[in-house]
């Protein structure tokens, strides 16, 4: 006799019938509703339902259960077993009165230790009540196994702010017979206190050494976000006093450096016309990667919008603007080492000032010691004028597209990034908002000076913000675009 090991017992079905009911006919046997999980939705004569269940702790699925020691007959297409009274492999354990039994799992996950085996009855057409007690008895048995506890893949989420600056920093202009440079930028971040400065999740703060993820080191070819070594001071990084900023309001600055102006279309961006970034989801180059000499994908579906002509450059165009940074990295993974580790319970979305994420973005824009020009605080001469927020469909470097394929195919219009979502805030040329959705407040930004050549800029979130980072799926980005016009003196 078979028995279920590390199962409750199985509750029997009842019914009162009277002596000569049948399924068909004027006297008919009880209904049974099928219980959540069976193929049939709705009750059916003969049709008659039994559970079973495991013991806590343990996890029972379909393909675990067989009749007086025999294994039901596997039904590919709707993934049950069955037993069935003509079958010569299963005939043998059917009892008489019924026609076919099947089990079948309650959930469509079958893996999830809550799930049941639901066992549908088919009674022989001929049945008929007896004028006495009647019983079925099944022999049903199985073992249910140990049930291991659900173990969530580890996530590792990244989420980034980008500041990019159009202006004619670094050009030159003709003048009494030579060529003479305009002006440098310097940009600095800015942080209401050290918590976020030195945040372990600001990836900007970390760089590698011999192979360790080490806290602001002086290597790497970009300035930490909070430099308390005093490590970053030479030409290329200006700073208001003999060694680099110690504080974090503002943190070091760096030499704001223009992208490429060698390659593609030098036309497409032109400082003069403002507001005038027009692609789709604010894309900035063909390829949109770090490489400025990758191949450039010429058969990529937004291809168009750059004005690409193949046969002029073999190399993706990268318009004459350059970005400031507020890059975020977490991780779900609770292991030795992992630097990056924020408890999901503990912060199931991110707010602004939780802790974790800044209470909202600010930068320090500066002409540094240049005598000949000055930058003042207005909204004509610091003018964001759009803001663009993107999820991305992959978990990592989204934004990379190799010239096959897009990664995703859910948008074209967004395939250089394979977005899945875009929220845009912006004004005209005019400076009215015409729409308010990313993830920042344009309504609000904040343009202070701090001296006459030094102005702070700080942009908050929406009022309403929420990072719901523990997706895998998706990561975000989202991309300020910022006009710089300073003044010569």
């Amino acid at each position: 006799m078979a028995s279920l090991i590390n199962c409750q017992q199985v509750a029997a079905y009842t019914a009162e019938e009277f002596a000569g009911d049948t399924a068909y006919g004027a006297a008919t046997l009880e209904l049974q509703s099928p219980p959540a999980g069976a193929l049939e939705t709705s009750a059916i004569p003969l049709y008659y339902y039994l559970t079973i269940e495991s013991e806590s702790g343990y996890h029972i699925k379909a393909e675990n259960i067989n009749i007086g020691g025999v294994n039901g007959e596997f039904q590919q297409q709707n993934g049950i077993y069955q037993w069935t009274d003509g079958s010569i492999v299963t005939g043998s354990v059917v009892p008489s009165d019924i026609l076919n039994i099947r089990t079948m799992d309650s959930l469509a996950d079958n893996t999830d230790c809550s799930n049941k085996v639901i066992v549908e009855i088919v009674l022989q057409p001929s049945f008929t009540m007896p004028a006495n007690d009647h019983f079925i008895n099944i022999d049903f048995g199985g073992t249910a196994q140990s049930c291991a506890p659900l173990v969530d893949p580890v996530v590792d989420p990244r989420m980034q702010f980008e500041l990019f600056l159009n202006s004619n920093a670094d050009t030159y202009s003709f003048q009494d017979g030579q060529f003479t440079m305009l002006y440098s930028l310097y940009v600095a971040k800015y942080f209401d206190s050290e918590q976020y400065a030195a945040s372990v999740y600001n990836d900007s703060n970390y760089t590698i050494v011999d192979g360790e993820w080490t806290y602001n080191a002086c290597s790497g070819n970009q300035p930490p976000d909070y430099d308390f070594n005093q490590c970053w001071n030479d030409e290329d990084f200006f700073n208001v006093s003999d060694s680099c900023l110690d504080s974090f309001q503002p943190t070091c600055y760096g030499k704001n450096r223009n992208g490429s102006t060698s390659f593609g279309p030098l036309s497409w961006f032109d400082v003069t016309n403002t507001n005038n970034v027009t692609t789709t989801c604010g894309a900035l180059g063909i390829s949109n990667i770090d490489n400025v000499f990758g191949p450039a994908p010429t058969g990529h579906p937004n291809i168009a919008e750059f004005n690409y002509f193949v046969g002029e450059s073999a190399n993706p165009y990268q318009p004459i603007m350059s970005k400031e940074i507020y890059r975020f990295r977490f991780s779900s993974g609770a292991v030795a080492g992992n630097s990056w580790y924020l408890s999901q319970v503990d912060y199931p979305f991110l707010v602004p000032g939780d802790g974790i994420l800044p209470p909202y973005l600010c930068w320090y824009i500066s002409v540094g010691n240049d005598s000949n020009w000055d930058l003042i605080a207005s909204t004509e001469t610091i003018d964001v004028w759009k803001i663009v927020s993107t999820t991305y469909i992959t978990a990592f470097n989204n934004s990379t597209w190799t010239g096959g394929a897009p990664i995703t195919p859910d948008s074209v219009d967004c395939s250089i990034f394979g977005t899945s979502g875009v929220l845009i805030s912006e004004k005209n040329s005019s400076g009215v908002v015409i729409q308010n959705n990313s993830n920042l407040d344009i309504s609000n930004i904040e343009i202070t000076q701090i001296d006459s050549k030094t102005i702070k800029l700080k942009i908050p979130f929406q009022s309403d913000f929420q990072a719901e980072i523990w997706d895998d799926q998706f990561a975000r980005n989202t991309k300020i675009f910022l006009n710089v016009y300073p003044t010569e003196i």
